[in-house]
């Protein structure tokens, strides 16, 4: 297969694409930059008084029980989408290639919307769900109501399982397209010297996978600690999920706790900000210091 050159933009053009290119960037900048202004302005409070709604905020233990479990939800979520679409993209991989068309139905969770992958655990993992109903009818639970809690669990389980059943394959699609340009040379290679599978996928295939792992995680965490649809579907009435907490104190409070709710947003977006910084550095950081050895 004949590899086509990449297209590089010479300088002197570059001023002429960002003019073409400045209404479309300056109508999601408007968007996007008015959206943040107007937050920060309504989690102010009154003159003298500016960050009392701040203050408010963290001394509210269930706004610091509500930051701590989305942020334990978006974390478990995306390590478990990651590792599952990783070993899944490798498993697909190895997988002669007559038959990896037959499985492309993988993809199916991709296309989606996160409200029907909410739908679809409720009808299989309720406690009077398609899951449970199989176990009782087989004889390994005595009555439904012994099926594990899984939605609107305080744990968050209902929500990390449908984050991973839509996140997975996600994850799986990237990894696969990184795989599928690596030689397999390398992996019989590895065979012939006496490699097992997971040395193989350890130390050859995982590190042509990082890129591409590394971008999917900060994507999948920022989606999940962000997302409201699930958590409100799926969630525990307490610890709620940030976003959950905000839409509750924000349409159903008083005027004070409006002001306290977008100070919660603003926090989440900061929180947010921060993780990724730090994320991306350790990243970035490791990688060097691995081309160094």
């Amino acid at each position: 297969m004949t590899a086509f050159p990449r297209r590089r933009i010479p300088p002197s053009a570059r001023p002429s694409v960002l003019l073409r290119l400045s209404p479309l960037i300056a109508f999601f900048a408007l968007i996007v930059l008015g959206g943040l202004v107007a937050a920060v302005l309504q989690s102010l409070g009154p003159p003298g008084h500016r960050f009392y709604p701040y203050d408010k905020l963290f001394m509210d233990d269930a706004f610091l029980g509500t930051l701590g479990h989305t942020l334990y939800v978006a974390l478990v979520s995306t390590v478990v989408s990651l590792a599952i679409g990783t070993v899944g993209a490798y498993l697909l991989w190895r997988v002669p290639a007559s038959y990896q068309r037959s499985l492309q139905v993988y993809r199916l969770p991709i296309v989606l919307p996160h409200l029907v992958i909410a739908f679809v655990v409720m009808v299989f993992f309720s406690r009077s769900g398609i899951v449970s109903s199989v176990l009782y009818r087989l004889g390994i639970i005595d009555e439904m109501t012994s099926f594990p809690r899984i939605l609107f669990a305080p744990n968050g389980a209902g929500m990390i399982l449908a984050y991973v059943i839509k996140e997975a394959p996600f994850v799986m699609l990237l990894a696969f397209g990184v795989l599928a340009r690596v030689p397999r040379r390398l992996h019989t290679t590895a065979k012939l010297l006496g490699a097992g599978e997971s040395r193989i996928f350890f130390t050859i295939m995982v590190p042509h996978m990082a890129p591409i792992i590394n971008q999917a995680a900060i994507i999948l965490f920022l989606y999940t600690f962000g997302a409201f649809e699930i958590p409100y579907l799926l969630g525990a009435s307490k610890p709620q999920m940030l976003p959950v907490y905000v839409f509750s104190r924000y349409f159903h409070g008083s005027w004070e706790d409006r002001t306290t709710a977008m100070a919660a947003l603003v926090v989440l977006g900061l929180v947010a900000l921060i993780l990724v910084v730090v994320y991306t550095r350790t990243v970035v950081r490791r990688s060097a210091s691995e081309r160094i050895l």
